[in-house]
């Protein structure tokens, strides 16, 4: 039978700014859902009437306050999120998994210029926070209830000289409740000759990917997926270099860059598709980005991207649901003095490896909108998401959405 899906979602967003340089950020969202969907028997989809309710929590707060003329920042941030599902079969209560994450954090920042000095503008960034994250669930397999707490620290020093090279170095460290602590850092650099409208511009740095709970302890029988807590954390060492040109009075923009990724015990689905786990030894991720942007007319503008990607794993296999072409397209009119828009983009996804082996084949969604402003601040919208009705799939015996219409309208006023 068709599954369905229905959805209630409340935002609300406050600002204000009580004194001079000082700001203040809160934002909450609620959503509440309920999504319905078939089970698996051996890796197949089968027919099933099963629902997922879910709950969402969301809220957040931002406080900033800046001295001496916004040359010496502070901000201070409290978010907090939580995910509620119950799971039932039949209309009968099959598992449950409730997750919370709370996040508190500083940062300052210290601006300065040193004139005399290579005409050189100078910023350092210290930053700490506090991570809370835990998840209690049940099931008819097994019981989850296990939390963590995490700490981070960072350093990073940006300077500009002489409005032309552009350098920064970052080091963070993480002190982890469950793994090993560890170091990264990255460093960036950037070179403007305005003679010829060329940057060149590469980065290089290390990371780090901890599992999260819900990898390491979640249970999903549904699925016939489970959790693995023997799973370790990711390590990468990448770096990028790339160059940007600017023609025809600026209304043209190019830019090439070229990636490589190593990766360290890469997290992967295991061979079976019941788990994850990791990939003992390198994975290698290298390829090239390429974008350009141009203003074809007043109001209309193009703009376009390509990458290739060419990614194998430890055992020298290709990396799954990963496109080595992907490509996009976007064209965008604005005309009646910025009244009305309209615009068209088209996505292509190339054939990418499933989990199974198979090869998924290449897909071209195409998606129209436009929006017209009616009256001061009240605003109608449409958008035709799939206009050609596409039948694709990006993971396989999952379902994709068809063509797609919405009409929508939004105002915006001052309250004073």
């Amino acid at each position: 039978e068709d599954d369905g899906h229905r959805s209630r979602t409340f935002n609300a967003k406050l600002g204000i700014t009580p004194i001079e340089n000082l700001d203040i950020d809160v934002s909450g969202r609620f959503v509440r859902s309920v999504l319905e969907f078939d089970g698996s028997s051996g890796g197949v989809a089968v027919d099933a009437n099963n629902e997922t309710e879910t709950t969402q929590r969301n809220g957040n707060v931002l406080v900033r306050y800046g001295l001496f003329d916004g040359a010496w920042e502070h901000a201070v941030g409290v978010g907090f999120n939580e995910d509620l599902r119950d799971n039932l079969a039949n209309g009968a209560a099959t598992s449950f998994s409730d997750s919370q994450r709370a996040k508190f954090h500083y940062q300052t920042n210290l601006s300065f210029d040193t004139p005399q000095v290579a005409d050189a503008s100078h910023t350092l960034t210290f930053l700490a926070e506090r991570e809370d994250e835990s998840l209690e669930g049940a099931s008819a397999f097994s019981t989850v209830d296990a939390d963590i707490t995490n700490y981070g620290y960072v350093g990073e020093y940006r300077v500009a000289l002489w409005d032309r090279l552009f350098l920064s170095g970052g080091v963070r460290h993480d002190d982890f409740d469950n793994f090993k602590d560890a170091t990264t850092f990255r460093t960036t650099a950037a070179y403007v000759h305005e003679e010829t409208a060329t940057r060149l511009h590469g980065s290089y740095g290390t990371g780090i990917k901890t599992p999260t709970l819900s990898e390491l302890f979640q249970d999903f029988p549904a699925f016939s997926f489970f959790g693995n807590p023997d799973l370790t954390p990711e390590k990468v060492k990448g770096w990028d270099v790339g160059v940007e040109q600017r023609l025809f009075d600026d209304r043209l923009t190019a830019d090439v860059t070229y990636f490589n990724n190593r990766i360290i015990d890469k997290i992967e689905t295991n061979s079976t598709s019941t788990s994850l786990e990791n990939i003992n030894g390198i994975s290698r991720i290298w390829g090239f980005e390429t974008t350009a942007q141009a203003q074809l007319a007043e109001g209309l503008t193009v703009n376009g991207q390509y990458t290739f990607t060419h990614g194998l794993d430890a055992n020298r296999e290709e990396l799954v649901r990963r496109a080595r072409h992907l490509a996009s397209l976007n064209l965008n009119y604005s005309f009646l003095d910025g009244k009305a828009n309209a615009n068209v983009g088209a996505d292509y996804n190339g054939r990418q490896r499933d989990i199974s082996g198979d090869t998924l084949d290449a897909f071209v969604l195409v998606n129209l909108a436009a929006s017209y402003e009616v009256y001061n601040g009240i605003e109608i919208y449409g958008r035709l998401e799939n206009a050609l009705d596409q039948d694709y799939e990006e993971v396989q015996g999952f379902s994709t959405p068809g063509i797609g219409a919405f009409l929508g309208v939004r105002a915006t006023m001052a309250l004073f």
